[in-house]
């Protein structure tokens, strides 16, 4: 099998999927990798004796993908929900799930403070922040990156307890995914890179609601879901569910679930 990976992203992601990295060797049946940053990039010729997989990285990339390639990739509908967080909000609410997300508020008086400022296209954190009150929110309104750019107001759901789950999908459901907890922060941070995380284990009954997401969209592809649970009850509460990787998957430690997720996207999309 032969590998494109399509699009180029930080220098973790890159270091983890380049060709030649130590993930290839572990990952059954490839025996070839390339890398193509755009779409006008030079793709090597078909060969024969070779099926070829592309895979890209981010949201931009799965819009833009060649399609004379197999891929295991979203739909548009499912990439513009899952990209937008205001969509994502719409989405649920539409569908019932409201209730497993922050509550999303119509403007700055009926927001409860803190809450959170939350551009809706950007992702790793930026153009995420808790505000303590309305005139902080207006300040944040009138600065980068929020300035000129459409965004929403949250709760702000507090605990220690942040979690994500990687998982890939196809058609609706989770055929394969890990788990890990980040080390507790302080409210102010937002960015989950850096920070350590150690694996878990989630029950059946937390991915099935991860599942009554996807299901609607036959979302198919990795994604990753980050969420927090309520120390009193047990209660899931996800704050997005990402159309693609996630960053955690490309860290060292965590090589062998690196492995499993390119292997598990490699079969179903040779099945395609």
């Amino acid at each position: 099998m032969r590998v494109i990976i399509f699009g180029t992203h930080s220098p973790d992601w890159m270091t983890a999927l380049q060709p030649g990295a130590t993930v290839w060797a572990q990952v059954p049946g490839v025996e070839e990798v390339f890398h193509a940053d755009t779409i006008d990039a030079e793709l090597p010729a078909p060969a024969a004796n070779l099926r070829t997989v592309i895979i890209p990285l981010l949201e931009d990339h799965i819009a833009s993908c060649p399609t004379a390639y197999k891929s295991l990739t979203p739909s548009k509908q499912a990439l513009l929900i899952l990209g937008n967080k205001a969509e994502f909000a719409a989405y649920a609410r539409a569908n019932g799930l409201a209730h497993l997300c922050p509550e999303t508020y119509a403007n700055p008086d009926t927001a409860v403070y803190p809450c959170m400022i939350k551009r809706v296209d950007l992702n790793c954190g930026v153009g995420v922040r808790l505000v303590h009150s309305k005139n902080e929110l207006r300040a944040c309104q009138e600065q980068e990156p929020w300035r000129g750019h459409s965004h929403l107001l949250q709760a702000y759901v507090g605990g220690d307890r942040q979690s994500a789950t990687h998982c890939i999908c196809k058609d609706g459901r989770i055929v394969w995914h890990c788990a890990y907890v980040y080390e507790p922060a302080d409210s102010n941070t937002v960015c989950n890179r850096g920070r350590r995380i150690h694996r878990t284990t989630e029950p059946a009954s937390r991915l099935a609601e991860f599942e009554s997401f996807l299901a609607p969209l036959s979302y198919s592809g990795p994604c990753n879901v980050d969420y927090k649970i309520s120390a009193d009850d047990d209660r899931t509460m996800i704050m997005e569910i990402n159309p693609r990787f996630g960053g955690s998957l490309m860290r060292p430690d965590n090589l062998s679930d690196l492995v499993a997720a390119l292997s598990w996207i490699l079969t179903l999309s040779a099945g395609l």
